[in-house]
């Protein structure tokens, strides 16, 4: 009887050590591979997981359906992103500098002008103090030239005032710099005044379906995807070898405004292409002297079918690039936002993407570093000075993970976390 206990404790003990020598065997082949592909991720500097761009971006869209606790994700988005990212330093002067000054504005007029160019209405030119980018304006109170408003009779001056809102007079300024802002011409702008206070429709181009969306425009029935063709059109043909740095627009977002007459007229929207990764436009920039996420604004305003009312255009021209090899992945990108949020402060997410941006440090040195950030748009809604834009816009260095917050209707930011 003790034998047989004997040998049954003897092999109790020998199927232990089977069982733990099957584990150790199992650990050490399916434990080391484990490691292995634990080894095999790259992370930068805080730890978030870096891809090679092309991988990063073939991988975004795998989170969704990822529940947060503190962002809701859209059911979808769409990244545009180019082959090959870039650190770019930024500065407001083409390459050959001031050289052709002159003749750059005169071609800005003249590609928004056309055929009824007047060199006579260039009424004003000047450089700015340090000399580095020549001004001008283009038609600015010619009407006014030679009255002697100290004997001008009252009836002169409403009769002058009436053929000055007949004629066709536009108001352009240029810079040297490629900057165009085109002010309305006369004869329509009345109609406009008050713009700044009426609501838009709001139309985001990719994910608000436009077909056989119109409106009244100097009434004609002028479509919304016609009026989109025809500005990007008009854009890319006429304007954009002024801006030597980016190779195209893609049209962001249209702004229906309508007057109490029933009349109406499309603002839109573009985003600059940077070698086909596209720069966030978010409206304007409005104090040079306070923090903010620095933009780029591509903005057409029609008040006629096909015909350009009002543009306004501004955009980097990048002296340096750096390829950007790896960057934070998206899925990495959320987990760290979602970790520095306030508890259950419950961003709803409408839009996702990779854009080119820069973090501007008051008013400083013109010269400065546009980088690529996942930019998370949080709701739409107006600015404070009237004119639409994204309502806030959460922006996630691509490389260091720095976090920004910026309230377009406020100008400012609402948090900063590098």
């Amino acid at each position: 009887m003790k034998a047989l206990r004997s040998k049954r404790t003897r092999l109790i003990i020998a199927c232990i050590t089977v069982v733990v020598l099957i584990a150790v065997i199992l650990f050490l082949v399916f434990g080391r591979e484990s490691d292995k592909t634990d080894d095999t991720k790259e992370y930068n500097e805080i730890g978030l997981e870096i891809k090679p761009v092309a991988d990063a971006v073939s991988e975004a869209k795998n989170v969704i359906g990822n529940t947060y606790q503190n962002l809701t994700l859209p059911d979808d988005f769409e990244i545009i992103c180019g082959d090959t990212l870039y650190n770019m330093t930024e500065y407001r002067m083409p390459e050959d500098n001031n050289v052709n000054a002159k003749e750059r504005c005169m071609d800005l007029v003249r590609a928004f002008v056309e055929d009824s160019y007047d060199e006579s209405l260039l009424d004003e030119e000047f450089n700015r103090p340090d000399g580095t980018i020549y001004s001008v304006y283009y038609g600015k109170d010619v009407f006014l030239d030679g009255i002697d408003f100290e004997t001008i009779t009252e009836e002169e001056l409403l009769e002058l005032e009436k053929k000055h809102k007949e004629d066709e007079h536009y108001s352009i300024y240029a810079q040297s710099d490629g900057y165009i802002n085109v002010l309305y011409s006369w004869n329509t702008a009345e109609s406009w005044a008050d713009i700044a206070f009426l609501k838009p429709d709001v139309y985001i181009i990719g994910k608000d379906n436009i077909d056989g969306v119109s409106y009244n425009i100097s009434g004609t029935q002028y479509s919304l995807s016609d009026a989109v063709e025809f500005a990007t059109e008009k854009i890319t043909s006429d304007y954009m070898k002024f801006f030597p740095g980016c190779d195209g627009v893609v049209p962001y977002a249209v702004y229906v405004f309508t007057n109490e007459k029933g009349e109406s007229i499309y603002e839109m929207s573009f985003e600059w292409l940077f070698q086909g990764t596209p720069a966030m436009n978010d409206g304007y920039l409005n104090n040079l002297d306070a923090d903010a996420m620095y933009l780029y604004p591509c903005t057409v305003e029609i008040i006629e079918p096909d015909k350009i009312a009002q543009i306004d255009m501004f955009a980097p021209f990048p002296t340096e690039k750096q390829e950007v090899e790896k960057i934070i992945t998206l899925e990495a990108a959320l987990s760290h936002l979602e970790a520095k949020l306030a508890p259950e402060s419950n961003y709803e997410i409408t839009d996702i993407g990779l854009k080119y941006c820069r973090y501007h440090e008051g008013q400083g040195d013109p010269e400065h570093e546009v980088r690529p950030y996942w930019c998370f748009t949080v709701g739409t809604g107006g600015t404070k000075f009237g004119t639409y834009s994204p309502r806030k816009i959460i922006y996630v260095d691509a490389q260091s993970g720095a976090i920004y917050c910026y309230n377009s209707m406020k100008g400012e930011f609402e948090f900063k976390k590098e």
